[in-house]
This record gives C-alpha cells, sequence and structure tokens, in this order.
C-alpha cells in the first residue's frame, strides 16, 4: 500500500505555526515542551485561533493538494481547536502522531512513558513506529528542534531543519516582493503619459536659466 512512497511529515509549532506568542512561556532551556505548563496556560481557543502561518506552510499545503502523503508529528496533545485551525487554513491530514493519539500505537505503559519524554525521545518513538508500520516508505521530517532532526537522522530519516527553510523562504518572499515592489514603480514609471510630464522652456523663470542661456 505504500510502496515507493514518500511521506512528508511536519512538525507544528516553529516549523509550520508560529505559535511562539504562546509556547514561549512554556519551553524548557533545551527546547522541549512543558506539558503541563503547556496545558494550563496555552491551549485556551482564542490563544489557539491567533496562531498564524511559517513559510513552510505553503509548501505543506501544496503538497497536500497534489495528493502527496504528508502527516503531522506534534508534541501538541491535539485539541477541537487545533483541529479547527488546521481545517481552516487547508492543513488538516488524515495522520496526526500527537501525545493524544498514543495510546492508540503503542501498549498503555509504553505510551505513558513516551507521554512523559523529552520531544527527541518522543518524535524518535512516533518515527520508529511510523517506519516499522510503513517498511517502504521514506519518510522526509521537517522539524525546527535540533535534538529531534538528530534523532531522526540516526534513525534513518531524511530531515529538513525548518528553521532555516523558514528563513530562506521568508528572505526570498521579501526580496521577491521588493523587486516586484521596485519593478511595479519602475512600470508606473514608464507608463506616465507624455502630457504628464509637459516641456518647461521658460529659462528666465528657472534659478539656473541664466547659465542656460550663456551656454
Amino acid at each position: 500500500m505504500f510502496k515507493d512512497k514518500i511521506l512528508h511529515l511536519f512538525d507544528l509549532d516553529g516549523t509550520a505555526i508560529d505559535s511562539l506568542h504562546r509556547v514561549a512561556p512554556c519551553l524548557e532551556a533545551n527546547g522541549d515542551l512543558n506539558l503541563s505548563r503547556y496545558r494550563a496556560e496555552a491551549c485556551q481557543h482564542e490563544k489557539i485561533m491567533a496562531d498564524s502561518l511559517l513559510p513552510l506552510a505553503d509548501h505543506m499545503r501544496a503538497l497536500i493538494d497534489k495528493g502527496e502523503s504528508v502527516g503531522i508529528c506534534t508534541a501538541r496533545v491535539m485539541r477541537k481547536s487545533d483541529y479547527v485551525f488546521l481545517r481552516q487554513h487547508g492543513l488538516k491530514t488524515a495522520l496526526i502522531a500527537s501525545r493524544d493519539r498514543l495510546h492508540k500505537a503503542f501498549p498503555p505503559e509504553m505510551a505513558q512513558a513516551i507521554m512523559r519524554s523529552g520531544d527527541a525521545a518522543y518524535k524518535a518513538a512516533w518515527l520508529q513506529h511510523l517506519k516499522a508500520t510503513r517498511t517502504e516508505t521514506t519518510i522526509h521530517l521537517y522539524d525546527d528542534h535540533d535534538g529531534v532532526l538528530a534523532a531522526a537522522a540516526s534513525l534513518g530519516v531524511v530531515t529538513f531543519d525548518a528553521k532555516t527553510i523558514n528563513e530562506r523562504l521568508d528572505l526570498a518572499f521579501r526580496q521577491g516582493m521588493q523587486e516586484a515592489l521596485d519593478q511595479q514603480a519602475q512600470d508606473d514609471f514608464d507608463m506616465l503619459p507624455d502630457e504628464a510630464l509637459p516641456l518647461f522652456d521658460d529659462h528666465g523663470a528657472l534659478t539656473f536659466g541664466a547659465i542656460m542661456q550663456n551656454q
């Protein structure tokens, strides 16, 4: 069923979605999510809906629209508001590996241990599960967490650093916008009708008129 397929697996926070306004206070020094603080302080509907998209979201959405195999691997405990946000922005996928779904893929004690683990160990568990159940699928993981990227690479997963990609896409967008604005300004200037720039030949009325008349 999954022969010769690539599974494009996207992290959410810091990769496809900018949720820093609510997630930053819940991060540990190593970048891991403090789950209890996150649940208590960052999961209100209004805060979730105030998230915005990062440039990689466009790539994720394009892959979905093309019918590619796309999934989500997130440290979140997904709630209704998370699904509403994803659906509104065209980022909903059939495969979502999240903390609230661990019990569907692992035995109870193992699921509890994975739930309590740091981001790298947590996502490594999901990646091992996906590799074991989709043996002929190559996983491409997009993530912004250095520890997760290192763990994924050690498992033979093709990794993409979302921090670098988003920075480059953002720079390209801003440069492209500036070039487009510059070109539009030039086009507007080139299209000015002749009557918009009438010939002014009353040299005597100009402060440098005497100089011109002496030429």
